[in-house]
């Protein structure tokens, strides 16, 4: 029996691994969509600030640095890279939480944060 019981104890390691490793991915991929979504967003907003130029070169206006509407596509722009970067961090927090909670599991420590367990009690220690 001692052997049976080794092959639950490998497989129920098994499974928090794999579960680890799947919520990882699904994080980090959420956060992947979002920078997608925002440099969508950023690029329109780019091509509105192009076409507002061209216009004003084109009616030969001077004064379009100073236009109002300019101004705030660039803030906007500006805004919106910061929020690209700032989903960079988060995936770098995110891959570096979850190395930090395998290698804590590899060197038997206890693991940072619960891991979760199926609920069957045919794999229960």
């Amino acid at each position: 029996m001692a052997g049976l019981d080794d092959v639950k104890r490998n497989l129920a390691d098994w499974c928090a691994v794999a579960a680890d490793r799947t919520a990882e991915a699904a994080k980090v991929t959420s956060r992947r969509y979002d920078k997608f979504a925002i440099g969508r967003e950023v690029d329109k907003r780019l091509a509105e600030l192009g076409g507002l130029v061209y216009d004003g070169l084109e009616a030969g206006r001077e004064d379009l640095l100073s236009d109002a509407r300019v101004g705030e596509l660039v803030s906007a722009v500006k805004g919106l890279i910061a929020e690209r970067e700032a989903k960079d961090d988060e995936i770098a927090g995110i891959r570096q939480e979850h190395a930090d909670r395998r290698r804590a599991a590899a060197d038997g420590e206890a693991p940072a944060a619960p891991q979760s367990r199926v609920a069957d009690p045919e794999f229960s220690d």
